[in-house]
């Protein structure tokens, strides 16, 4: 099972500039990702004006560098269409990435994404904790680097979603 992004409130969804196309490696490989995943946005690909290398980011990565993934979902076999859960952007796509800069942003990610298990509660941090998962923690970690906050936990089609609020 695969991560789900549900973008609710991103300013990227209203403003492109807020948007970013990227490609996921570790180290020099391209390597698929789940939507509701955060990379670190990296410098432009050779001879591209528009696709950025991203990587995980770091524990302490900068806000502004952070990108939510979250890519149109399109399952070409018919038989899992009916499960955003059966989406992954595959290696070397191109994928679509929300940057998270801005506050009062609004996105809900399913538990394949977001660490913290008994944490993952309303009022709860969420923080960068140095891979493309985001961690749900009572406080933040010092040296870390605070996304938002949990606002509301919610089941739709039988799925735990987790809303963030950024900060």
């Amino acid at each position: 099972m695969h991560g789900i992004c549900i973008t609710e409130k991103l300013s990227g969804t209203f403003n492109g500039a807020d948007l970013v196309s990227v490609r996921y490696m570790v180290g020099s490989t391209p390597t698929a990702i789940d939507n509701g995943s955060v990379v670190e946005v990296g410098a432009l690909e050779a001879n591209s004006r528009e696709v950025r290398k991203a990587t995980a980011p770091k524990k302490d990565a900068a806000k502004a560098a952070i990108a939510l993934i979250a890519s149109p979902e399109v399952i070409y076999d018919e038989h899992l269409q009916n499960d955003l859960g059966n989406f992954e952007n595959e290696a070397n796509a191109v994928s679509r990435g929300y940057l998270l800069e801005k506050p009062h942003q609004i996105f809900a990610v399913t538990g394949e994404v977001l660490d913290g298990g008994a944490a993952r509660i309303v009022g709860a941090v969420v923080e960068l904790q140095g891979s493309t998962k985001l961690l749900a923690a009572a406080t933040n970690t010092q040296g870390s680097t605070k996304i938002g906050e949990i606002i509301e936990v919610f089941t739709k089609k039988g799925k735990t979603y987790y809303a963030i609020e950024t900060c």
